[in-house]
């Protein structure tokens, strides 16, 4: 995979990285604010408490890292250029999941549970 990161006359993009509770997304978006391509990956949770949902955090990472790596190759393929990058996350508040299990919350991945 190979994009261009240095200025030209060369359509422009930007990847959007959208790291939600249930999934992982990746948005790329041209200079004039247009979808070009999405790749989405659900993540697998679990509830060790009501009110909390707890995901692997191996597997966040590796479902960004899919998503990610999906829409480079799509603007590799379109001879663009990526001039940017935009992260978002919404995280209310999160504890590491060991702290319920050790209260006898339940069991679960080694994750973050967020509420």
């Amino acid at each position: 995979m190979r994009v261009s990161w240095r200025k030209s006359s060369a359509q422009a993009y930007v990847p959007s990285i959208d790291q939600g509770t249930t999934s992982s997304r990746d948005v790329l978006i041209d200079q004039k604010g247009r979808r070009q391509h999405a790749e989405q990956k659900e993540i697998n949770q679990y509830i060790p408490i009501d009110g909390y949902v707890g995901r692997d955090s191996e597997e966040t990472w590796q479902t960004t890292l899919d998503v990610s790596r999906k829409v480079l190759n799509y603007a590799a393929r379109l001879q663009g250029m990526v001039t940017a990058l935009g992260i978002t996350a919404l995280v209310t508040g999160c504890a590491r999941c060991d702290t319920w299990h050790e209260e006898g919350h339940g069991k679960g991945p080694d994750s973050v549970c967020c509420a």
